[in-house]
Order: C-alpha cells, then structure tokens, then sequence
C-alpha cells in the first residue's frame, strides 16, 4: 500500500515590529554608526519550512547627535608668559544632528592645553621722554658738572626678560665750560677825603668806593663790570693862609715893612693905656 505525503506549508511573515533600541546612545566612532533593528514572525510554515524574505532588518539609527573628531591644535595665545596664568592653546570638536536642546549627552567639545609656559616676555621699549630743565645755567667750578636727564620703560616683560637689557635712564652735560658771569655787590660808601683842600694845580685828592664781583667763574666777570670808583673831593677847594712867624720873616720886604709899622702902632697905643692905668693908681693913693 503506498503512502502520501502532504506538500510542506509555507509560511508567510506577519507586521514587522517597531524599531528596537538604539546600539549607542551616541557615535563613539566616526567611522561606525550606531543602529537599530526590527523583525517580523513567520507564520503558518510546516516543517520548518520558512517564510520567504527575511525576518529582520537594520537601519542606521537616527539620533540625537554624533561627535565630530577633534580638530587640530590652535595657536598658542601668547609667545611667551606674561603673568601668572600660563597661555593657551585649544582645539574642538563638534556635536552634529543634536535636537530638541541634545547636547551629545554633555561630551566635551573644547580642550584646552597650556603652552609657552614660563617663556620669558623680553618687553618693549617706550619712546624717550623729553631732556629735564637743566638745574643751572653755568658752572661754578672745574669738578662741577650739570646734566639734563630723560628715560623709557620696558613695557610687557616677565621673569628674565628686560628689553635685551637696554639702558632705560640717560644723561647728557647741560653747562659743560659754560662760564658763569657772577652779579655785582652793592657799592660801598665813599671813602674819606684824606685832605680838606687843593694844595697845587696839579694835586688831586680823591675819595673812593668799590663793590664785588660774585659767583663768576672761567671767563664770567660781571661782564667786564668796573669794581672800583673814585671821585674829586678837594676840587678847587682853596687852602687857608697860615700867618706864623716864620710867613712874617721869609714875607717881601714890603711885608717886613708893614709888619714893622703896624706893631709901632700896637706899642704906642700900649704905652697910652700904661700912662693911664698908673695916672689913676697915683689918684687913689
């Protein structure tokens, strides 16, 4: 007696499933993408028939956002180190795809790296000021020197920079041999005349005075200034005539004769006033 088999029942796949989860909650490597997968039952297969088709398939998961790779090294923000924070360079990545505020779950985006660190800054030098008044305006002696001086700053250097060492003070001789010309004193009083008369034409008496030259030094004289000064005091001022005995005897003749005649007349006039004096003595005795 012979047998027969049924034909095998195929199957036939019922609705796919939602979506399943996620692989990553966000790409961790640029070149492989997170993804999620759905299936689907097959049914009403005999004998392990199967369905035709397949029972699952995968999709590149839509997320919320993928980090980029990190971008290169920024330039140092500084050559070298000014002050006690160090310079800096960084670098960044980015978050694409994010939605609805997605942040790539807070990655961070920005890292930061210090550089140039104590890297001396060696400055720069400021304009130089303007020469200071000079504080004389000539010199007083050999060993005494005047000078006008002016500086600069060395802006913006740390640690051991200082410009190259650039000299920030200068001074140059401001009266160098520049004589000073002194001033004058006040004149003195006038000396005493040392005579009270002219003796002859050709006697001169003076009285003087004087004043100082201070301060002058090299060829300064108070420009060349007169220190003394004197002045007539006996001009055409007549001596008195002397009338000594020995004027009477070296006189003119004519002179001895005058003298001669007027003391007969002293005497005579005496002897009269002798006559009367004792005329009035005998009287009274």
């Amino acid at each position: 007696m012979a047998f027969s088999f049924a034909p095998n029942c195929i199957g036939k796949y019922g609705e796919w499933s939602a979506w399943g989860a996620c692989s990553e909650s966000c790409q961790s490597n640029l070149n492989v993408f997170p993804s999620q997968t759905q299936t689907r039952q097959c049914l009403g297969a005999s004998l392990n028939s199967g369905c035709p088709g397949k029972s699952s398939q995968t999709q590149t998961a839509i997320l919320e956002c993928f980090i980029s790779a990190w971008e290169a090294w920024g330039p140092c923000s500084a050559s070298c180190q000014l002050s006690f924070n160090s310079p800096t360079q960084t670098r960044n990545r980015q978050c694409f795809g994010a939605t609805f505020n997605g942040n790539c779950n807070g990655a961070v985006l920005t890292d930061t790296l210090n550089c140039n660190q104590q890297v001396s800054c060696p400055g720069y030098l400021t304009d130089w000021t303007s020469w200071s008044i000079c504080l004389a305006t000539c010199q007083q002696t050999d060993d005494q020197y005047n000078f006008s001086y002016r500086s600069r700053k060395c802006v913006g250097a740390s640690f051991t920079g200082n410009c190259g060492g650039a000299l920030l003070t200068d001074q140059t001789p401001c009266t160098n041999n520049v004589p000073c010309p002194g001033y004058l004193t006040d004149w003195t009083s006038w000396s005493i005349c040392l005579a009270t008369c002219q003796q002859t034409d050709d006697q001169y008496n003076f009285s003087y005075r004087s004043r100082k030259c201070v301060g002058a030094s090299f060829t300064g004289n108070c420009g060349g200034a007169l220190l003394t000064d004197q002045t007539p005091c006996t001009n055409n001022v007549p001596c008195p005539v002397s009338r000594t005995w020995s004027h009477w005897y070296t006189s003119s003749a004519n002179s001895r004769v005058n003298v001669i005649q007027s003391s007969l007349v002293y005497l005579v006039v005496l002897v009269v006033l002798c006559i009367h004096l004792f005329s009035d003595l005998f009287k009274l005795i």
